[in-house]
């Protein structure tokens, strides 16, 4: 592990410069971010009003944490997605609470984790988390930092946490209230102490879970690289939660016996949203969505078939890597992959590419003798393919949202302005892509490599 005294500091500065440099810096991308959530926060009890003024600060929070906390804990489901009035004549979830939709199929472990934010009211308990996101981020930041190689220092970690939050997953983050943070620093804990800590591996892929789109292509990843009771203990642990929390939601609101219809529905209803259809949607952050939209054919079994190639290239390299786990570089270059897999191999919007930080730090962070790439000409170009999307604002929808009636789309010939679209659109799958092919040809090369330092 490398000291941070020991990095050489631009201009020759000394540490403690830096770090109020970079507290200063952390403070003032807070605060543009703050006065800027603080314009946009949706209108609570007025969900309507909210979309018609384009108000979707902390949406999210309150979709998917606070309201289906409160209802749950009032014996109401906050699964259940349909509009006609109960058989009793009493309101539905959506009728009876001022939320977006129902809650999507995340398990119950999401309300057990954040169960805290169910209190209150809305702006206060909305407050609180905000303020434990900004806590749990510079933990991420620091992650990065110590799975790069490098002991951080305080100017290092807020420096690194300024620059998460100007991009577009950390602004994500920030001012929608997405969930992203603890389930990178499940991710990252999980593949990083795998070899040495399997329990608690097990109890972070328990923890991953909680978003099927983490905890499902992270504990295939986790198989090829052997860990099989790990991935056992830990896929269990998480479906034994998501079981009983589901039949305990379904069973005070009088569901129980409609459990698999009003399941069936809430899915149906999140592939219908024209921003999870991988042919539609603007801010598809994944490979696998963006080989789906090059394809010349539709269908769930195009978007399957997607996936397991992706999936299936990293978990190549991670299972051909397996015995080497115990050398800091090949550890380093299975993270990386691992993390860029679980990213793009799945259905992801942009709030989720905050693990992508975790392999960025690996290439671009590391230390020349302990990062897992020799080339330094490779080693920018990894880090640029994987820091492009992290700046790549025409996927944004709020930016959409003014610039394309800005577009002279009506002069433009059609098959040149959908394929113009179709680029901007994939853009982010793309370069994720190919920097895991990369980092995966890397991994093959290096697989007879003598060992690392």
């Amino acid at each position: 592990m490398v000291k941070s005294e020991e990095i050489r500091l631009i201009w020759g500065l000394p540490r403690r410069v830096w770090d109020g440099v970079g507290l200063l810096f952390l403070a003032l991308v807070l605060a543009a971010l703050v006065w800027r959530q603080s314009h946009i926060v949706v209108i609570d009890g007025d969900v309507a009003r909210s979309a018609e003024l384009g108000r979707d600060g902390l949406a999210d929070f309150r979709d998917v944490i606070h309201y289906p906390l409160v209802a749950a804990g009032e014996g109401v489901n906050p699964y259940d997605g349909g509009t006609a009035p109960l058989s009793d004549g009493g309101p539905r979830y959506s009728q009876r609470y001022p939320v977006g939709g129902a809650l999507p199929l995340y398990s119950p472990l999401i309300l057990l984790l954040y169960w805290p934010f169910g209190y209150g009211g809305f702006y206060a308990s909305a407050g609180a988390y905000v303020v434990l996101n900004v806590g749990l981020l510079q933990l991420w930041a620091w992650s990065c930092w110590r799975v790069a190689g490098v002991r951080p220092s305080i100017g290092q970690i807020a420096i690194l946490t300024g620059v998460i939050l100007v991009t577009q997953a950390g602004r994500a983050n920030f001012l929608g209230g997405e969930t992203a943070i603890p389930l990178a620093l499940a991710s990252l804990w999980a593949v990083s102490m795998a070899p040495r800590r399997p329990w608690l591996t097990g109890v972070a892929l328990a923890v991953a879970t909680f978003k099927p789109t983490f905890g499902l292509p992270l504990g295939i990843l986790l198989l090829a690289g052997g860990h099989l009771r790990t991935v056992a203990l830990g896929w269990g642990v998480g479906f034994l939660i998501a079981v009983a929390g589901l039949v305990i939601i379904f069973a005070r609101s009088g569901d129980l016996a409609r459990m698999p219809e009003v399941l069936r529905h809430n899915q149906e209803v999140v592939a219908s949203d024209p921003e999870v259809n991988a042919q539609t949607s603007p801010a598809r952050f994944d490979s696998a969505g963006a080989i789906q939209r090059w394809l010349p054919v539709e269908g769930p079994i195009v978007g399957l078939l997607a996936s397991v190639a992706v999936l299936g290239l990293a978990g190549t390299a991670v299972w051909r890597l397996r015995r080497r786990q115990e050398e800091p570089r090949i550890a380093r270059l299975t993270i990386a992959i691992v993390c860029l897999a679980t990213v793009s191999g799945i259905y992801h919007l942009s709030y989720d590419g905050l693990l992508l930080w975790a392999p960025i730090a690996i290439v671009l962070l590391s230390p020349a003798e302990a990062g897992p790439i020799d080339s330094k000409a490779q080693r920018w170009l990894v880090g640029i393919l994987l820091v492009a999307p992290m700046f790549h604002v025409l996927g944004a929808t709020s930016v959409q949202r003014w610039a394309r009636p800005l577009l002279p789309l009506e002069s433009i010939p059609a098959a040149v302005a959908e394929f113009g679209w179709t680029v901007i659109c994939t853009f982010n799958g793309l370069c994720l892509l190919a920097a895991l092919v990369l980092l995966v040809s890397h991994a093959l090369r290096a697989r007879d490599a003598p060992a690392g330092t």
